[in-house]
């Protein structure tokens, strides 16, 4: 199979930005687990002071 520069490089730049959208959205993703603990660490604290 004979590939052209030209197209391998685009293939890379779009590997190259789909691994920048993971990172953003495993970023995201913690960000969002942490604060879900938190709120679930609040009620756990509520519910015992009840």
């Amino acid at each position: 199979m004979y590939w052209k520069v030209g197209e391998f490089l685009e293939i890379k730049k779009r590997l190259l930005d789909i691994r920048e959208n993971v990172r953003g959205v495993i970023k995201t993703t913690d960000k969002d687990i942490a604060k879900t603990a938190l709120l679930a660490k609040g009620f756990r604290e509520a519910g015992g002071s009840i």
